[in-house]
């Protein structure tokens, strides 16, 4: 056999005298272009037939037109013919010029930034996004204007024994909050000194004007790992962050509030926060009638805090690390009064591995391990749902993913979505030797699109006993939301990615226009969705749930027509995922364009897919 599974294949060119993918149009950048007609069109015919899909995204800046049936006939127009200039470029090196080309446009996710469990927060002051990593001492930080390459910065956060005043808090806008003694208090009587801090979860709070970061660390230096949650802040995105002390008492601090009120009607009294005491404690649920019963000590691990932009409440959602008196990781969430106060009786368990729900009585799935990890919420205003992405099977694993599953509130109860039926958002298997271990994750928005920055293993062939064993990388992706066969919305990244994706549009000035086309094509099977050409959605793996456009097995054109002129930069096309539909090359793409008055249509040669 020829031809293998291989799970995210491309195939596009760059045209030398025209800007923007099919479709990718100009926005905001003003490169040397051709301009293209009313009801123009761009053509891919391909022998034999099989898939054709374009990643999309939104903009409502674009004038778009509706997409059309293979019913529709455009009238036969005789035009001149001549080549285009373009380059292919799917192939493996190119001139200055060309590569100049295509690194605008483009990215590919490569090994080059080491980090791992990634948080990550906009600072809109300086136009940077800020990404923060699991550290033995310290967060690691970086920083990216689209998300696509990251420059190193000091570690935003160190353990206070590593920290001296001088050089760590004077000087920054840290020292009017933080005098010398302060800081030497701080330094002195605090329980992060363990040489453990992980998997930091970040957001700025406009009101209080800082910057937080929650994260786990180690309590004694006994054994098993003891791992409690902390609160640091900052002033600046970049920090220091210190740890935070104050009063708990659901006001922000404010002083004169004595009594805090659980949503469950019962009344605690406030409490301080010194530098010896953790932020969540969860000894304070003894006595609290709740959704969860008094346990004792939980090993708490990958916190992430979430805004309901519906009712602007407060969460914080971690896991319950597996370990102890525990033998599976469980995702779990618990409503916050403010960021400061935790509301103890809210604390809900939301999804435990291989469970559809966590009422069922019996598993569901089998490909998740022992572990439900490093959870994430994400609110849909498109249908009115939350979804809570997780990752399973342990980071240590090659299929170390990431899930995800659906709800009508932050805190459940949740439904996880079928891997058959969209649900995964990020995985590998194992014969894949180009990507591993591809879990923990955030997601964050560039302009109106949503990207999820995830880790992966350095050495996709063997995570430990190895060249950089243990060590685990940064990539992004672009998310989709999708319908899959049960006609639910679902997120689809087409990933892990290995190949060119494009760019941000918000930063790099060109967008993805196949959705606004008018879309035909000669043929397509019965029952066939021409939505699958442009909805954004790739399947990565066999019975993916978000489905292929289905063509016959016989020559194939698809018709991408505009009604306003556009600008032309690039156009790419995804393969099937199948073998059996994959295609070997594409005969030609035309464009139709004008020069100087005159209506032409451009073609390219024959277009080979590199298997």
């Amino acid at each position: 056999m020829k031809k293998f599974f291989t799970s995210l294949i491309s195939v596009f060119l760059i045209l030398g005298c025209m800007m923007g993918t099919i479709g990718c149009g100009e926005t905001n950048s003003t490169p040397p272009s051709l301009n293209v007609p009313s009801t123009s069109e761009s053509t891919f015919s391909q022998e034999p037939s099989s898939t054709l899909s374009s990643s999309s995204s939104s903009s409502s800046s674009f004038s778009s037109v509706a997409s059309s049936s293979s019913s529709y006939v455009e009238p036969e127009v005789v035009l001149p013919e001549e080549a285009l200039n373009y380059f292919d470029a799917s192939k493996t090196s190119f001139t200055a010029t060309e590569q100049a080309d295509l690194d605008k446009l483009f990215y590919v996710n490569n090994f080059n930034t080491t980090s791992a469990d990634p948080a990550c927060v906009y600072n809109k002051e300086d136009g940077y996004y800020y990404m923060y990593g699991t550290g033995h001492s310290s967060f690691n930080c970086y920083r990216s204007k689209d998300l696509t390459g990251w420059e190193p910065q000091t570690a935003a956060f160190k353990q206070p024994k590593n920290m001296t005043y001088a050089n760590d808090i004077k000087g920054t806008a840290m020292q009017s909050r933080m005098s010398e003694a302060e800081f030497n208090t701080y330094k002195n009587n605090t329980w992060l000194k363990y040489d453990y801090d992980w998997a930091p979860g970040v957001i700025y709070d406009e009101d209080l004007g800082l910057y937080l970061m929650f994260f786990s660390a180690r309590y004694t230096n006994a054994s098993p790992i003891k791992l409690q949650l902390s609160l640091a802040y900052s002033t600046s995105a970049k920090g220091p962050y210190v740890q935070w002390t104050g009063t708990v008492n659901g006001a922000n601090g404010k002083a004169g509030v004595n009594e805090i009120t659980y949503k469950n009607g019962q009344k605690v009294p406030a409490y301080n926060i010194g530098y010896g005491d953790v932020f969540i404690d969860f000894e304070r649920l003894n006595g609290i009638n709740g959704n969860y019963p008094y346990e004792g000590y939980i090993k708490a691990i990958d916190v992430e805090p979430f805004v309901d932009p519906v009712t602007g409440k407060k969460y914080l959602f971690f896991c319950r690390d597996l370990g102890d008196r525990y033998e599976v990781s469980c995702s779990m969430g618990m409503e916050m009064i403010d960021w400061f106060t935790p509301d103890y009786s809210t604390l809900t368990m939301l999804t435990k591995p291989n469970y559809k729900k966590i009422t069922d009585l019996m598993p569901s799935f089998s490909d998740e391990g022992d572990v439900n990890e490093g959870q994430y919420v994400v609110y849909n205003p498109d249908n009115g749902l939350y979804y809570l992405t997780y990752s399973c099977n342990g980071y240590v694993d090659r299929t170390y993913k990431v899930k995800q599953a659906w709800a009508e509130s932050p805190l459940g109860p949740y439904t996880k979505i079928d891997s058959t039926q969209g649900g995964y958002v990020m995985a590998t298997d194992l014969t894949w030797k180009h990507r591993a271990g591809t879990g923990h994750h955030v997601f964050t928005r560039v302009g109106n699109e949503m990207f999820i920055v995830y880790h992966m293993h350095k050495n996709p062939i063997q995570f430990s006993g190895s060249t950089y064993s243990g060590q685990r990388v940064i990539a992004t992706d672009r998310v989709s939301w999708v319908e899959n066969e049960e006609g639910l919305l679902v997120m689809n990244c087409g990933g892990p990615s290995s190949d060119y994706r494009f760019r941000p549009e918000a930063t790099s000035g060109y967008k993805n226009l196949s959705k606004y086309a008018y879309v035909t094509t000669s043929q397509q099977k019965e029952g066939a969705k021409l939505e699958k050409l442009w909805d954004g959605g790739i399947q990565v793996f066999y019975r993916e749930g978000i489905g292929e456009f289905d063509a016959k097995k016989e020559p194939l054109t698809v018709t991408f027509s505009y009604n306003n002129p556009i600008t032309l930069k690039a156009i790419m096309a995804f393969n099937s995922h199948y073998i059996e539909t994959a295609f070997d090359y594409i005969s030609k793409i035309e464009v139709e364009f004008t020069r100087n008055g005159e209506k032409i249509r451009g073609y390219t040669d024959k277009i080979i897919f590199d298997w």
